[in-house]
């Protein structure tokens, strides 16, 4: 029979064949690429917003699988209505263009690819596509069945990620030593309060006109006033090279720079090209930290106020910091940030490290 080809507006990682009325949240079963219940199958995309392709097809009996490598997760299952069959958005609203299906009992197909692209993204434009076949059948079984599994989305990890310890921040105390305090310690509001004056130097005029730029210096005012200064007086041009040494100053503190992948990335970095595909968007990279038994995860010291992190996310985050922020005052400003809090309270270290490469005799 003839394909139908449609754009289905995407929220919160979802969209629905399934009758008008059905009860979504009454979910049955659950794969990685479906979740079905009375009356519905809901689809699960990669990204969170955003437009995809849906290409809609009914046969007449149940299909071969040629071709089936072409796409990185098929699942089937069944969806049964004594309604009509609507394909809908989260909200409920119909699609366009869409062709209701008959009352039945239906053996569901659904095809994906694209998921791992930008998953947890908010798109502007389709880069997932679906392939939705389905067929009459007696068929008894409602669980799912996966036919091809290659894409990494909804994979459930075996791997254990450190929980950080948010009833304590950091501080530094009397001797200087790094010590943890209960979060409205004193010491450890005056240290928010630090930054919330700025130092206690307030900012430029040309940095307070530029409101992304002034958050992103706001970070660094308290841990070094006379650091952010410096940053803004840089050149364009090293202020970009500030940008990158960061990300490799960070990555090498988190032992990223041990992974192959990570490693190679700051290398494209730094030849301005194309990074390895797991770098693709930050999302990408964030699930690669979360699933890949052989990246370990360490928990690092909170900077001071602050309570403590798994090291590895704000080391990564230099990264994508570095490469697609524009604007090169900003990018120094965000990669200095995020080396910082891998750096813990041994920012200080990472610090004097700037200040001997790019401002040595200026200070």
């Amino acid at each position: 029979m003839p394909s139908t080809t449609v754009t289905v507006q995407v929220d919160h990682h979802q969209f629905t064949l399934g009758a008008v009325d059905a009860d979504t949240l009454d979910t049955r079963s659950e794969g990685t690429v479906v979740w079905a219940g009375p009356g519905f199958v809901t689809v699960l995309t990669g990204i969170a917003h955003g437009p995809v392709t849906v290409t809609a097809e009914e046969a007449d009996v149940a299909p071969g699988t040629d071709g089936i490598e072409a796409w990185e997760a098929v699942e089937e299952t069944i969806l049964e209505s004594e309604e009509l069959l609507q394909l809908m958005r989260l909200d409920g609203e119909p699609v366009a263009g869409f062709a209701p299906i008959l009352p039945g009992r239906y053996r569901l197909r659904v095809h994906a690819r694209g998921r791992d692209l930008d998953f947890d993204g908010t798109a502007t434009e389709s880069s997932e596509q679906y392939w939705l076949r389905w067929w009459p059948t007696d068929d008894t079984d409602t669980g799912i069945r996966a036919l091809r599994k290659t894409d990494a989305a909804y994979s459930p990890s075996t791997k254990k990620i450190p929980e950080p310890d948010q009833d304590h921040v950091y501080v530094f105390g009397p001797d200087g030593m790094p010590v943890t305090v209960a979060p409205d310690h004193p010491d450890a509001e005056a240290a928010r309060d630090l930054c919330r004056r700025w130092g206690g130097r307030p900012a430029s005029a040309a940095l307070a006109a530029d409101l992304g730029t002034y958050i992103s210096a706001y970070y660094l005012s308290g841990l070094d006033r006379d650091l952010v200064d410096g940053i803004e007086a840089l050149p364009p041009q090293r202020q970009r090279d500030l940008a990158r040494f960061s990300a490799h100053a960070a990555f090498e503190q988190a032992g990223l720079t041990d992974v192959p992948d990570f490693a190679d990335a700051l290398t494209a970095m730094d030849e301005n090209r194309s990074a390895p595909p797991d770098f693709a968007n930050s999302s990408l990279a964030r699930h690669r930290l979360d699933t890949d038994a052989d990246i370990p995860l360490t928990l690092v010291s909170g900077l001071p106020g602050s309570s403590e992190q798994v090291q590895q996310y704000p080391a990564m985050m230099t990264y994508f910091v570095a490469v697609d922020i524009g604007d090169s005052m900003q990018a120094a400003f965000d990669a200095v940030r995020y080396a910082a809090t891998a750096f813990g309270m041994d920012y200080p270290q990472l610090f004097a490290r700037i200040r001997q490469e790019f401002f040595a005799g200026t200070e």
